[in-house]
């Protein structure tokens, strides 16, 4: 009985220690996968006003699939990676030709907090914005595609402000070559 009462005072410190080194261990990184399937049917009737130039009704099915990873490389340092595949069913000519090309890098962006004071963050990379009713600045996620925006943005309080600072530039006509 003495050396059982010894043997579990023995692992009851052990058990201490060890929790108390996992509490002392870094907490990163971490990684966190999402994902998001969405699929809409549509019908459009006489969408073009009777041109003639088109069949007059159309239906269809639409497609939007995101896999992402966000990861939280330290305290104050975080990174997030979402790729996304749009495409409309049928719209595929073959398997091995360019028609399938609806997948593309959705968001991808770097994250660095307490710029200036707790709770402020400065995010650089291909990021969804929005703003307000949406009307002038948005990811316009009702569309299939949905836009994101290369941009380099702070966001935090102001004394009693929350504050959101961008730039960004909408891409221009390109040539051929460009």
């Amino acid at each position: 009985s003495a050396s059982l009462d010894a043997e579990l005072a023995d692992l009851r410190e052990r058990l201490k220690i060890a929790g108390e080194m996992e509490e002392q261990a870094p907490q990163f990184p971490k990684i966190t996968f999402n994902g998001e399937v969405r699929f809409r049917g549509e019908t459009r009737q006489n969408f073009d006003f009777g041109s003639g130039n088109v069949p007059d009704s159309d239906y269809y099915v639409d497609q939007r699939v995101r896999l992402g990873a966000d990861v939280r490389v330290s305290e104050n340092l975080r990174a997030l990676i979402q790729f996304q595949d749009v495409r409309r069913w049928g719209e595929e000519v073959s398997t091995i030709d360019d028609s399938a090309d609806g997948a593309d890098l959705h968001q991808g962006y770097l994250d660095i907090e307490k710029v200036f004071n707790e709770g402020d963050v400065l995010r650089t990379g291909r990021q969804e914005l929005l703003f307000g009713a949406q009307r002038l600045v948005s990811p316009l996620d009702c569309a299939n595609q949905a836009r994101s925006f290369v941009a380099i943005r702070w966001f935090g309080d102001i004394g009693p402000v929350n504050t959101h600072v961008f730039a960004s530039q909408l891409a221009t006509n390109r040539d051929v070559t460009g």
